[in-house]
């Protein structure tokens, strides 16, 4: 069901059911039907979000724009640009042409949604995954570390931290 396909496409990375349950209605209303194909526009959408530092319902929006008309329009490319997303470049790599010969074919609209939604598979798939994960990570590592930091300190014979942190007074010493 759709969702199934939102909650699918986020579970594991920063974005919540509720924007992917948005995106999902956005670009299921452009064409995309329910199922495998919805769960992997869905899972392009949330990697270019997480690429592009931007929330989801934009990123979908200008993805449903796209599957919608059927083909790429400059304004959304540029959209997509703006946000440090290379798909003119991509673009013109798979279809072995100068960027200058993209943007022509782009504003001819001689490319398809199909091309367009292949570039940004073949370039940031799983971006949101392992963003997530690299930032789960880092932050266990940090907890690590000052776990490790206060077993130190109470270590019997030690000064307790909260002789040592300042007071609600600003002072250093016991806590009143």
């Amino acid at each position: 069901t759709i969702m199934d396909a939102a909650l699918q496409s986020v579970l594991g990375t920063a974005f919540g059911l509720q924007d992917a349950a948005t995106v999902a209605a956005q670009v299921v209303a452009a064409g995309v039907e329910p199922g495998e194909e919805l769960l992997d526009v869905l899972q392009r959408v949330v990697d270019t979000a997480t690429i592009a530092g931007d929330e989801l319902p934009n990123i979908g929006l200008i993805f449903a724009q796209i599957i919608g008309g059927g083909r790429v329009m400059t304004q959304d490319l540029r959209q997509l640009e703006a946000r440090g997303i290379p798909v003119f470049k991509w673009l013109a790599d798979e279809m072995g042409v100068s960027m200058q010969a993209m943007r022509e074919m782009v504003a001819d609209g001689e490319v398809q949604s199909e091309t367009f939604l292949k570039v940004v598979r073949d370039n940031i798939a799983g971006a949101a995954l392992a963003s997530f994960s690299a930032r789960f990570s880092l932050r266990h590592g940090t907890c690590s570390t000052a776990s490790s930091l206060c077993s130190m300190t109470w270590a019997p014979g030690s000064v307790p931290l909260w002789i040592v942190l300042p007071s609600r007074r600003g002072s250093v010493g016991f806590r009143t």
